[in-house]
């Protein structure tokens, strides 16, 4: 089970996670990774991700919804990259999945925005 949390302080917030990663083959295969992934705004703001699940699935999707691969508005809100950027791109990833692969992604991803610089 994967731990993210997230604590805001006076000068900023605090995220952190688990790093505890299980790979299910034949045999059970620990190792360590990231679950706390930052994008970088052309502004200067920063979107903290999270995330839970199956680790490919994970990294593709942080991938498609990374800030700094898209021409934004400047100071477009979080609410509105939700739904220009991050939400287009995992229902395509979702369907990618569903028709080529044949099977639904295992993934979670939780996002904290700091958009006051």
């Amino acid at each position: 089970m994967t731990l993210v949390i997230g604590i805001r302080c006076k000068d900023g917030v605090i995220v952190g996670a688990d790093r505890l990663s299980i790979k299910i083959r034949a045999t059970r295969i620990k190792s360590y990774i990231s679950k706390v992934t930052s994008f970088n705004f052309p502004d200067g703001r920063i979107v903290i991700v999270g995330h839970a699940g199956n680790v490919q699935d994970s990294e593709r999707a942080l991938t498609r919804i990374d800030a700094g691969r898209y021409s934004l508005q400047p100071m477009i809100s979080m609410e509105e990259y939700l739904e220009e950027v991050v939400e287009p791109q995992l229902s395509r990833f979702y369907i990618y999945l569903k028709e080529s692969i044949g099977r639904e992604p295992d993934f979670s991803l939780v996002t904290q925005a700091d958009f006051t610089a």
